[in-house]
């Protein structure tokens, strides 16, 4: 079954799409904040002093 030149590019483009969103998805959801996180390190002896 032939595969007409439409289909091809949709489907290389779906696969283009995809990919993109996968890779967007994978650097969101493993990066950390550590310099937003860091000010949740020191709260706990700050109060200690009291």
């Amino acid at each position: 079954m032939p595969v007409s030149r439409r289909k091809a590019i949709a489907l290389i483009g779906g696969g283009a799409v995809l990919a993109a969103t996968a890779s967007v998805a994978t650097f969101w959801g493993t990066r950390t904040p550590h310099a937003a996180l860091a000010p949740w390190d020191l709260a706990g002896g700050m109060m200690t002093r009291a």
